[in-house]
């Protein structure tokens, strides 16, 4: 998803996410290593017309790791409410247009690459070029020059070590989310020993 605030009221769009690089290192994420987020969205895009009026325009990305509900009837203390656990980070940088072919044509196989690798021999050797040209002139490519990154994860790391348990218990039968979430608790109360 994508968040942005021009001269319009805020805009959000949902949008497939490619991230060229970014580095990370044993003491954290470096600024001058973020590189870019690269993406295409519908011309008629609300966020397109925010963002293509030639000023730079600042963009936030948001990308979603699971979530589940917790209920407080797994805590012992029973004087409790309900939550959620969930992971998330916030990339924020300056979104630059894209409207050139050959743009459009390398964030689109990049995107391929990513989501279907097999498709790419389709896209580049079964469509015509007349084809791939009349669907890029649907659609606007765009790059996030990214200067900052943050990541947040709320996974009942304030609760006490039983609850914890409780919780993580809980959330491994439930369902697909609820146990993603459980394998980022263990992973999280695995580092932290």
């Amino acid at each position: 998803m994508r968040v942005l605030q021009g001269e319009q009221p805020l805009t959000a769009s949902l949008a497939s996410k490619i991230l060229d690089k970014l580095r990370a290192n044993q003491t954290g994420l470096e600024r001058n290593e973020f590189t870019q987020l690269r993406d295409a969205l519908a011309e008629y895009s609300t966020m397109i017309s925010a963002a293509a009026n030639g000023k730079p325009a600042r963009v936030t990305a948001i990308f979603h790791g699971p979530d589940a509900y917790v209920s407080p009837s797994w805590y012992l203390n029973r004087q409790s409410v309900p939550t959620w656990n969930y992971l998330v980070v916030h990339a924020h940088g300056t979104v630059a247009i894209r409207h050139d072919s050959a743009d459009k044509e390398e964030i689109l196989k990049a995107l391929i690459d990513t989501h279907d690798p097999p498709y790419r021999a389709h896209w580049s050797e079964v469509l015509s070029e007349e084809f791939r040209e009349r669907q890029k002139a649907a659609i606007v490519g765009f790059e996030i020059a990214v200067d900052r990154i943050e990541a947040k994860f709320k996974l009942s790391q304030n609760r006490p070590a039983a609850d914890r348990e409780r919780v993580l218990s809980a959330l491994a039968a439930g369902k697909s989310n609820d146990r993603a979430v459980a394998d980022w608790m263990k992973r999280i109360a695995q580092s932290a020993a």
